[in-house]
């Protein structure tokens, strides 16, 4: 649904009536015509000079302005579907005029939104991918243990589908950029976690009894490191 227009054809259309000339103007006063417009037009709040493109006296190009009914933070499936129809619009629109007026194309800020969108939801299952790989090996590499190393991958993991499914199943969000940025950032943070917890456990004297947990600065430096470089390797898996 087409809000509101800024179209400087239907102004210059105005101009010329109210001046007893003809619309549509013949091909040879048009550009003359279109001259003595650009003086004194104003299409919506701006001079009608701004929506053309003039070289020597000629007209090259000119665009008009649309405002539909979209809100800026709308779903990226409710822009595509915008784009959709103005695709529909303009192929349909340079079938069907002279040869001499085709190549009409369009362009928005949405569309770019949900292009750029588009490309985040592509690669968040390369960057999951990626990251899951790196941490297992970190896992195992600073456990020195595969199966304390697939509990806590297990659970790092198992936690994030629990959040994913509350998220979009019971909240019913739709995924966006921001999304995409918190569930890669969401990841490394509880991987994080899962390392401590399982570097507290590899530290733990049993003979000692529960209550001791004699400091080890070495392995607790190794979880950390690990879990800082799990963080790193999504946002370089969302890159």
């Amino acid at each position: 649904h087409v809000a509101s227009t800024r179209c400087w054809i239907e102004d210059f259309r105005e101009f010329l009536l109210k001046r007893g000339q003809q619309f549509p103007v013949s091909e040879v006063f048009f550009d003359d015509r279109v001259q003595e417009f650009m003086a004194v037009g104003v299409t919506g709040a701006d001079s009608s000079k701004e929506y053309l493109w003039v070289r020597d006296n000629i007209v090259k190009a000119s665009y008009m302005s649309f405002s539909v009914d979209v809100a800026e933070s709308a779903p990226v499936e409710e822009v595509n579907e915008q784009m959709r129809f103005w695709d529909e619009y303009a192929k349909e629109y340079n079938t069907q005029v002279e040869r001499d007026a085709r190549g009409t194309w369009h362009t928005s800020e949405l569309w770019v939104r949900a292009a750029t969108t588009d490309r985040m939801v592509g690669s968040m299952g390369r960057s999951l991918a990626i990251s899951g790989i790196f941490m297992f090996f970190f896992l195992l590499g600073f456990t020195r243990n595969i199966l304390l190393a697939t509990i806590a991958y297990f659970t790092a993991f198992g936690t994030v589908g629990c959040i994913l499914f509350v998220l979009f199943v019971v909240l019913e969000w739709k995924m966006g950029s921001s999304e995409v940025i918190a569930i890669v950032t969401l990841v490394g943070y509880v991987a994080t976690y899962s390392f401590h917890l399982i570097g507290r456990f590899v530290r733990q004297d049993p003979s000692a009894g529960d209550d001791s947990l004699p400091p080890d600065s070495r392995r607790c430096g190794r979880a950390a490191l690990a879990a800082r470089a799990v963080v790193g390797s999504n946002f370089a898996g969302a890159f």
